[in-house]
């Protein structure tokens, strides 16, 4: 069984945009996934309050 590890990409969107995306290619290529900041809402919660 293959581990599947999950990559944070954390430059700001807008001024290294065509290295994101590079990036991000080359973590799926791997087999792997990227997470990056567009995929986090921007809503105030504890963490003690996700279940």
């Amino acid at each position: 069984m293959n581990k599947v590890f999950k990559f944070f990409i954390s430059s700001t969107f807008s001024d290294l945009k065509d290295i994101r995306n590079e990036v991000i290619l080359g973590v799926l290529k791997a087999g792997q996934m990227p997470v990056t900041m567009e995929g986090f809402s921007a809503v105030a919660i504890r963490h003690t309050d996700i279940e």
